[in-house]
């Protein structure tokens, strides 16, 4: 024994399992022996020991445990924080932000960095605050090329943790930027979602904090932070890509109504034009549309007026003629193209009503038959036709769908003709059907099916071939109305399209419908009829003076008032007993004025119709829940102002009869007509035609006129038509001369 002992004794310390972790030295200076009850007194203090051994342990391992627990709540509290704040985060700043508040709560680092790896993987966007959170600092981001910075490099290649231990020392730093930042524990945690990887995490300590090593629980959390906040950056790209776009369509729509506000004269004058606007057109052309047919409304109701003159002569009447026709056409065209406003909206709805399909048809046919002499074509109608003459039916899309297809047809046929049918087949259901065939180039069978797409011109060569819009119009009209449309047609053999609309013929009451209609002018109200008042809330004064003179002409008393607020107040002096109330009108709307007159003493009782000019009969529900009793659009037909008036107040009238003007309808002159004519006389019309000279124009047909009255009248019809061309057709021409037969 060493030390001067004598003796020695190990006894093991034992765990709960009876296996030794241990032992207990005991050393003794005595010479004698250890005695049985001395080492079974020391059995019991070892095995005391040891179960305090034991508990000591169970004890730390208890608090070790406990500590790792309460760290582990803090970290899951702390990345709970984080996806809280991520979730509402709308920019990098917002991110680096959340991110770093929690690293400097958990972790004790002031600095953190975000890294976003480039598509190419050339280069880091580096996005910091630049300094210590509690001062506030905005986000900065610079661009830093990785190729040649060692730590950029590594960090771009390496799928896992980076840890800088020393940033002071270690060489693969820009000591620049450690110096800027105070750094000194530098840990570069990567972002990845779904395998790519998106950029680095960088954060550490700062400043004389020392150095940190890091712990597998740290590593732990940084690695769920970067997974959360990969996710973020994910949703923020999406975010800010959506936001360009965005700003790049409000660009675009605020350039296109710019454009739309330019142009809109000539949009409105131009047809074709007009089908290829957008839907941001269509609507800025909707509200356009009382501004539109306003005006337009005052025109035709005066030229009515001045036409419906018992001693206007003859040749003023055909002026007038020519003033009204020219506005129907512009009304037709404005209501064409706001047609394409209806359709892009989605409120386009069907009219039905009781009208004459024969009549239609021919007046189609007259119509289109015009054009067709230009190009030497012929349009016939099927005398083998059969099919009901009244009908029940949308008359005026079913009209654009005939006039639709015959003139497309024309357009695109050069020689030959163009073919009309109309018939009624049995299957289901009975059904009316409309071909139109041509005798043109004909279509591939390629280019059919994408025939009545919108914006398809198959005949793009052409000049002035239009906007690809009428077929696909007449489509949305024949299936609105349970149709179809189908085209079959042969290269160089001309094409047929045929319609096939659901039929429905009118019965006796549609006929009385009919009848009433085909009434004639209204020129007072029939005996027994009560004295009335109508009061006239109109801001144009031009539609006011033709309402009032509608009214007064069948002995009807009318006040007018300019605005809303007028309204109101002759409402409650004079007591009328309707009110045509135009929507739109200074200092109060017509909306408003109604409210008001709904809430006073009597406002109950009085009729109030709207004459509008919007461009939807689709808004009557709108009106109607304005509490008014009925709409009327502009610009209107003196009938349609009577039928309200007659409906509303249950009154009847007097009607004078249609008188005929024995005036014979105007006829393209073909060249046998003018075969007749000297060829000095041929020669000067056609020299001033092409001059277009009107002076020169009537002295020739003036000349024409001594010869042939008939002829001379039809021409200078056509003139004051402006209607050139169909008389230089003719003069071009060569008579037809009957074959002789010995």
């Amino acid at each position: 024994m060493t030390h001067g002992y004598h003796s020695g004794l190990a006894l093991p310390l034992k765990g709960d399992d009876g296996q030794p972790f241990g032992a207990l030295l005991i050393y003794s200076e005595r010479k004698n022996a250890i005695t049985d009850s001395e080492l079974r007194l020391m059995e019991e203090l070892v095995g005391d020991l040891a179960f305090g051994i034991r508990a000591l342990r169970i004890r730390a391992e208890n608090r070790r445990s406990e500590a790792a627990l309460r760290q582990r709540e803090r970290y899951s509290q702390s990345l709970l924080r984080l996806s809280r704040s991520l979730e509402q985060s709308q920019n990098y700043g917002q991110v680096l932000k959340a991110a770093q508040e929690e690293v400097a709560t958990i972790l004790d680092f002031h600095f953190l960095a975000i890294y976003l790896l480039s598509d190419d993987g050339t280069t880091f966007q580096a996005l910091t605050f630049g300094g210590a959170i509690e001062k506030g600092i905005q986000a900065v981001s610079a661009t830093l090329p990785i190729a040649g910075d060692p730590l950029l490099e590594e960090i771009a290649q390496s799928c896992d943790i980076v840890v800088v231990d020393d940033a002071r020392c270690d060489p693969r730093t820009n000591k620049a930027i450690v110096n800027a930042l105070q750094l000194r524990t530098l840990i570069n945690v990567p972002i990845f979602l779904s395998e790519q990887h998106l950029g680095t995490i960088s954060t550490g300590s700062v400043g004389d904090e020392g150095l940190h090593i890091l712990t597998p629980p740290e590593r732990e959390y940084l690695t769920a932070m970067a997974s959360h906040i990969a996710v973020t950056l994910d949703r923020i790209q999406l975010l800010d890509e959506r936001r360009q776009v965005e700003a790049q369509l409000r660009s675009y729509k605020d350039h296109l109504e710019q454009t739309v506000q330019q142009r809109t004269a000539e949009l409105l004058l131009a047809r074709d034009a007009a089908q290829a606007a957008s839907k941001a057109k269509s609507l800025f052309l909707a509200n356009m549309s009382h501004e539109l047919r306003t005006p337009l409304n005052a025109i035709l109701g005066f030229s009515r007026l001045m036409q419906q003159g018992q001693e206007v002569p003859p040749e003023l009447r055909e002026n007038l003629d020519i003033i009204n026709r020219s506005g129907e056409h512009l009304l037709e065209l404005i209501n064409a193209v706001l047609e394409i406003a209806k359709i892009e909206s989605g409120k386009l709805q069907l009219e039905v009503a009781p009208f004459d399909l024969g009549a239609m048809v021919r007046e189609v046919v007259e119509l289109m038959r015009l054009r067709a002499q230009e190009k030497g074509l012929t349009l016939v109608l099927d005398q083998s036709s059969q099919f009901p003459r009244h009908i029940k039916g949308d008359e005026a899309r079913l009209r654009q769908i005939l006039v639709n297809l015959v003139g497309n047809a024309v357009k695109f046929t050069d020689r030959g003709g163009v073919t009309i049918r109309l018939g009624v087949e049995n299957n289901a259901h009975q059904y009316l059907t409309i071909e139109v065939e041509d005798t043109g180039p004909g279509i591939a069978s390629e280019d059919q099916p994408r025939l009545f797409e919108p914006f398809v011109q198959l005949g793009e060569e052409l000049p002035g071939s239009g906007t690809g819009l009428g077929l696909s119009i007449t489509r949305q009209f024949v299936q609105l109305m349970g149709g179809r449309i189908a085209v079959t047609s042969t290269p160089g053999q001309g094409a047929c399209f045929k319609a096939q609309l659901p039929l429905e013929a009118t019965g006796e009451g549609s006929r009385q419908i009919i009848n009433q209609m085909a009434r004639g002018e209204v020129i007072g109200l029939a005996p027994g009829q009560p004295p009335l008042r109508i009061l006239i809330a109109e801001d144009q004064r031009d539609n006011q003076l033709l309402l009032a003179h509608l009214m007064n002409r069948i002995g009807l008393e009318t006040k007018i008032a300019e605005d809303g607020a007028q309204c109101v107040e002759w409402f409650k002096s004079w007591h009328p007993d309707l009110i045509w109330m135009d929507r739109r009108m200074p200092v109060m709307d017509g909306v408003e004025a109604t409210r008001r007159i709904r809430a006073l003493p009597g406002g109950d009782r009085v009729k109030i119709v709207a004459v509008t000019a919007s461009v939807f009969k689709e808004q009557q529900p709108e009106i109607l829940a304005a509490q008014m009793d009925g709409l009327v659009g502009k610009p209107y037909r003196f009938n349609e102002i009577y039928d309200a008036l007659a409906q509303q107040l249950n009154i009847a009238y007097r009607y004078r009869e249609a008188e005929s003007l024995n005036t014979p309808p105007v006829v393209a002159p073909t060249p046998d007509m003018l075969a007749g004519l000297p060829e000095a006389l041929r020669e000067q019309l056609r020299r001033a035609l092409e001059r277009l000279d009107s002076v020169a124009i009537h002295t020739a047909i003036a000349q024409v006129a001594t010869l042939d009255p008939d002829l001379g009248q039809n021409l200078a019809r056509l003139a004051d038509g402006f209607d050139y061309p169909s008389i230089l057709n003719a003069l071009a021409g060569e008579p037809h001369h009957p074959p002789h037969h010995p």
